[in-house]
């Protein structure tokens, strides 16, 4: 039998050509029709010969920066020339809101017949005018962002179309048919930011065009070098509709656990300690980072203790198991920052969790057992911004208990609650008192007696009719106003 034919290969340089007619170096992307895409970093690049998208932003020095587009047939090896001396200057004004946008962007995307989108952007403001060639192609999606970044108010107008780039690419639109808050818009395969660095507390408030928004904050740790470092980022994403005001709060107290909870599969038992402290009521409320102690005991004999650690990904424990019986897992988490010491006043600066419930190891090929354990999570209603409640006042507090399924083959019945219980703590845990507890359909409310000063420490203890328990307890929840 003959060897099949080798398929046909071009090497391709891609450079761009700027608007005073000078080559310059580009960062090109190149789409196949069927959806496979190529980079190219100035360098040039060996692909299967064929039709391809080709696209980049041709920079003509600090001036300005162009958004251009080809569509060729690569035949032979050879150079490709991308021009910006077509492009169109993309204007962005609001109604309402004085002077030029702070940043533009425009995207192209790539290949949106493929279901393999690629974007290719090129944005302008602070004094580099931003321009666009116009493209006509139903294979090339088009979206803008324009942002006036006048914190602690902002705004952002941005807008999409299919079949290539606009032969005017020119957006008016009125600040008052805007709605907030976000910043990063989500059209096709594009996505664009605005935002700005802030000192916690603060507000801000944004106004943006309908559709799906990320909101996104990002923690960073300063040491006294002024070197700064991630420590915790939390997002959410939603679809804003015309018309209507929206509110998102961030780092809000109470930090806790997430549902981490223990189970076992057939004579495994597995944990993974990787949200034991993290923001509440959010996407992605990741807080970095959580150092933790877990202790595994059948009744009242230690069978081992593990040292985990989220910086170095050490956050999983798994152990055989061959006995069955009512077992204790103890789990204290505490923040720890790797670049620096905590701020003195940081609040939910540790967790614990005392687990009880009832293991029966099988072989491996047996069922898997997620025990009928919980998680508590509190949000506190009329705190300040600064997670502070008025002294002598009360707080109260929606409390919703997580809880884990039961059973691997199905057969098993769900174990109803038995209790739920709520304690409070104004000196640090060494006395608790049992406040009030009002049921309210799938959660509750705890109203708690707030001290003169100081912090309030919170501890649940939920009980089920199978004798399972949960006993969490979160230190310095929250603060009183001094």
């Amino acid at each position: 039998m003959a060897p099949a034919a080798a398929a046909a290969t071009a090497r391709i340089r891609v450079v761009g050509v700027d608007r005073n007619g000078h080559v310059v170096a580009v960062q090109a992307t190149l789409e196949a029709s069927n959806g496979v895409s190529y980079q190219t970093g100035g360098a040039s690049v060996r692909i299967p010969t064929g039709t391809y998208l080709i696209g980049a932003a041709v920079d003509t020095g600090s001036t300005s920066e162009t958004l251009v587009l080809h569509e060729v047939k690569v035949g032979r090896s050879g150079t490709l020339r991308l021009r910006a001396a077509g492009g169109k200057l993309v204007r962005a004004a609001l109604t309402g809101v004085p002077g030029a946008p702070d940043s533009t962007q425009v995207t192209a995307c790539l290949g949106t017949q493929t279901s393999a989108e690629t974007p290719v952007s090129a944005s302008g403001g602070g004094g580099t005018a931003l321009y666009a060639v116009p493209f006509r192609s139903r294979d090339v999606g088009f979206s803008y962002l324009a942002a006036w970044s006048t914190m602690p108010a902002g705004y952002a107008i941005s807008g999409s179309s299919g079949r290539g780039i606009p032969s005017s690419p020119a957006y008016r639109q009125r600040a008052a048919g805007l709605l907030g808050p976000g910043n990063s818009f989500h059209s096709l395969c594009t996505a664009g930011d605005i935002g700005s660095d802030l000192v916690p507390p603060f507000t801000v408030t944004t106004f943006v065009t309908p559709g799906t928004w990320t909101s996104r904050v990002d923690t960073d740790y300063v040491n006294g070098l002024g070197n700064g470092f991630d420590t915790g980022l939390s997002y959410l994403v939603r679809q804003l509709k015309a018309g209507h005001a929206y509110t998102q709060t961030y780092g809000a107290a109470v930090a806790g656990p997430k549902p981490v909870l223990p189970a076992i599969d057939g004579n495994l038992f597995r944990f993974t300690a990787a949200d034991l402290i993290d923001t509440p009521g959010v996407q992605g409320g990741d807080v970095c980072c959580a150092r933790s102690t877990a202790t595994l005991s059948l009744g009242a004999h230690k069978l081992w203790t593990a040292h985990l650690n989220e910086w170095r990904g050490h956050t999983d424990v798994q152990h055989t198991l061959t006995r069955a019986g009512w077992y204790n897992f103890d789990v204290s988490a505490a923040r720890w920052n790797p670049h620096g010491s905590e701020p003195a006043g940081l609040l939910s600066p540790r967790a614990t969790i005392h687990w009880h419930f009832y293991i029966r190891p099988v072989p491996p090929a047996g069922y898997t057992l997620s025990f009928p354990v919980t998680v508590t999570s509190y949000a506190p209603r009329g705190l300040s911004m600064a997670n502070q409640a008025q002294a002598g006042g009360t707080t109260t507090i929606r409390v919703q208990v997580a809880r884990a399924g039961f059973g691997g083959d199905g057969s098993e019945r769900l174990y109803p609650l038995r209790t739920v219980r709520v304690l409070a703590s104004a000196n640090g845990g060494a006395s608790w008192r049992q406040v009030t507890l009002s049921r309210q359909g799938s959660y509750w409310l705890a109203t708690v007696p707030d001290p003169a000063s100081g912090y309030v420490s919170l501890r649940s203890v939920v009980t089920d009719t199978h004798g399972d328990s949960t006993t969490q307890t979160i230190y310095r929840a929250y603060s009183i106003a001094s």
